[in-house]
């Protein structure tokens, strides 16, 4: 991090967010809060000779451990980043890591549904170095890039969303960063159907799984391209569209040596669509869409966002297997008043299910949020959540799904989100003047 005179207000904030995901850790660890007895010598004992290792407590572990490392040091590091200052701040945010990681972890020990282990505690501690590196390299340019989307320049602010988006995107395509290199990985990686080069296989026997990946990777791509056209605003099309789409297929393809992702030729065929498609959006279409929702937008965003509301709920009950008798009814609303939340220990794969349905629910905010006046919007918005928490009471019903608030907190988050992005930034100038977001970035 280079010297700064000063410290933004998004990187102000940053003591406060570390609290709040401390707070969630700590819950979250002790879930779901009955308690046995037990000594203090009995728990230690317990976490230091646990041999158990479950890839997925810490896959969960690791990540949770780099957003208290990289909040740590921000919160830490203060007016100005000497190097004097920063290494104040790595040892800090290390002790937060390791008293959290250690009281969580030693306090499992008298939950009975869980188990206290040392592995998740260091497994905290690597993620929470990780989330040092990313602050000590990259935090001042995310904290200004958070403070600029905000800002009354739209082009500064329709660059900083590009970079915040192309950031998250980066996360999310290479957690839970736990590598999968050896021979003997790759080769179980391989046996499992964790890597497929065979495009469209799936078409033939899940068509609603297909689907479903071809909306996402190619609709997620969309903002990876729109990126690329805006960095390289000097090239021609044809060379920035390949440059987007062997970015996004090499993501994919590196997917091969993480820990449980897989790695597809359908993930990659799709991604590349999305990426090129983002780049001829941008780069020749922008200044024609921008025109054509000032005059007509509000009719067509308010039928675009009719048939993804229609989307939205068919993804929550898909596969479309539902429950038939009022007694196996019963016995699930019985096991949902038994257990509301839905967290059943740390589990990786829950916690992506959780990242794709706040992703699902921000692309609902955003649609319905511009599909309505200003004046509009706090109505709106209330009737956004009505909708997102009727899509999770109806799974309910589906014997594919289980009703969880967790999941309905993450809808209700990932709306709200939504909404916010349209009100602060340059989203929420399509109606506006059309040719405010055309100029090449200024960077």
């Amino acid at each position: 991090m280079s010297p700064e005179p000063n410290v933004t207000a998004v990187q102000k904030q940053m003591p406060y967010w570390l609290l709040v995901f401390a707070c969630f850790v700590v819950l979250g660890s002790f879930y779901p809060f009955r308690f046995q007895g037990g000594t203090l010598s009995e728990a230690i004992q317990q976490w230091a000779t646990t041999t158990n290792l479950s890839k997925s407590d810490l896959a969960i572990n690791l990540l949770a451990g780099v957003p208290i490392g990289f909040l740590g040091l921000l919160s830490f590091v203060g007016n100005g980043a000497t190097r004097k200052r920063v290494s104040g701040a790595t040892i800090a945010a290390l002790v937060v890591s390791v008293v959290l990681s250690t009281f969580v972890e030693v306090g499992q020990h008298y939950v009975p549904t869980r188990v206290s282990s040392r592995f998740d505690t260091i497994a905290q501690i690597v993620g929470a170095v990780l989330g040092i590196v990313v602050a000590v390299t990259s935090g001042r340019w995310i904290c200004d890039r958070l403070q600029q989307l905000g800002s009354p320049n739209r082009v500064r602010s329709g660059d900083a969303l590009l970079d915040v988006y192309l950031f998250g995107y980066l996360i999310f395509m290479f957690q839970p960063f736990v590598p999968a290199i050896s021979p003997t990985e790759l080769s179980a990686k391989w046996k499992s159907g964790g890597v497929s080069l065979v495009p469209f296989l799936e078409w033939s026997t899940n068509l609603w799984g297909a689907a479903y990946t071809a909306i996402v990777c190619t609709s997620t791509a969309i903002p990876v391209g729109a990126w690329f056209a805006r960095r390289l605003s000097t090239w021609q099309l044809a060379p920035v569209a390949v440059v987007a789409a062997v970015a996004v297929v090499g993501l994919e393809a590196m997917q091969v040596a993480i820990e449980m992702r897989t790695c597809s030729a359908d993930d990659a065929l799709w991604s590349s669509a999305g990426a090129i498609t983002g780049v001829g959006l941008l780069r020749y279409f922008w200044v024609e869409l921008q025109t054509f929702f000032r005059l007509q937008g509000r009719v067509v965003l308010v039928r675009v966002t009719l048939l993804f509301v229609v989307l939205y709920f068919l993804a929550s009950l898909a596969p479309f297997s539902f429950v038939t008798s009022t007694s196996v009814l019963a016995d699930r609303w019985e096991r949902f008043m038994a257990e509301p939340v839905g967290l059943r220990g740390n589990d990786f794969i829950a916690g992506s299910n959780l990242v794709r349905i706040s992703l699902w629910s921000a692309v609902l905010g955003v649609l319905a949020t511009l599909s309505v006046r200003r004046d509009q919007r706090g109505v709106l918005w209330g009737l956004i959540l009505v909708l997102v928490a009727f899509a999770e009471f109806l799974q309910l019903f589906s014997n594919s799904h289980s009703p969880s608030l967790l999941a309905a907190a993450a809808r209700t988050l990932g709306a709200t989100l939504g909404c916010e992005i349209v009100k602060k930034t340059p989203l929420g100038t399509l109606g506006g003047n059309p040719t405010q977001l055309t100029q090449p970035s200024e960077r």
